[in-house]
This record gives C-alpha cells, structure tokens and sequence, in this order.
C-alpha cells in the first residue's frame, strides 16, 4: 500500500468516526439547577446543578 493511499484511507476512517460520534455519545442535560436557571439573585453562597 503506497503513503499516500494509506493516507487518504486514514483520513476517510476519521472523518466517518468523527461523523458517527455525536449519535452514539450520551447527551447529558441540566434537568435541575438552585437557584432556578434564569431567576435573579444576588451572589449564591452555593449553586447546585442536577444531570441527566
């Protein structure tokens, strides 16, 4: 196999797994947050976030 097939091939392998990763990676979500997202408060002694 010459470089420069080699080469392309390589690059064809990382654009279809570039590809394909946003499907098949989990999406994780805000599903909770305190203070409630977009309320206005004055400096939070704590802010706590909840996950999907």
């Amino acid at each position: 196999m010459t470089k420069t097939r080699f080469t392309a091939l390589s690059a064809a392998l990382v654009l279809a797994l570039t590809a394909a990763a946003p499907s098949t990676l989990p999406h994780f979500g805000l599903s909770k947050s305190m203070p409630e997202a977009g309320s206005t408060v004055e400096s939070p002694e704590e802010v706590r976030l909840w996950f999907t």
